[in-house]
């Protein structure tokens, strides 16, 4: 899974299958974490630009190709702040996986 999960793309509304409501300067790399116990998560945070200054962030997609590619799933953001900030950045600081299996 983590092998796939190669870039992220931020959206200011519901992605709907990954083209609807981008925002900010496209699809940035990922550098997780060595899995351990039971799960990975971001290495280092993701910084995006390109944003409306104080504009909407609403989700992170995450993707398997720079451009193109298939959309692996969304993230709501809940968590901090929800918005650009003055100078149109914007930093996801943490992205956590749980890996488990059960033969329930």
């Amino acid at each position: 899974m983590q092998t796939s999960l190669l870039y992220a793309q931020l959206h200011s509304a519901a992605a709907s299958d990954g083209t609807l409501n981008i925002v900010g300067d496209g699809r940035k790399a990922i550098n997780w974490t060595v899995p351990a116990e039971g799960g990975f998560g971001l290495a280092s945070p993701i910084t995006f630009s390109g944003g409306a200054s104080f504009g909407a962030v609403y989700s992170v997609t995450l993707w398997n190709a720079e451009t193109d590619g298939d959309m692996l799933g969304e993230i709501l953001l809940s968590n901090g702040d929800l918005t650009f900030n003055g100078n149109g950045e914007y930093q996801v600081t943490a992205i956590d996986f749980a890996l488990v299996a059960s033969d329930v």
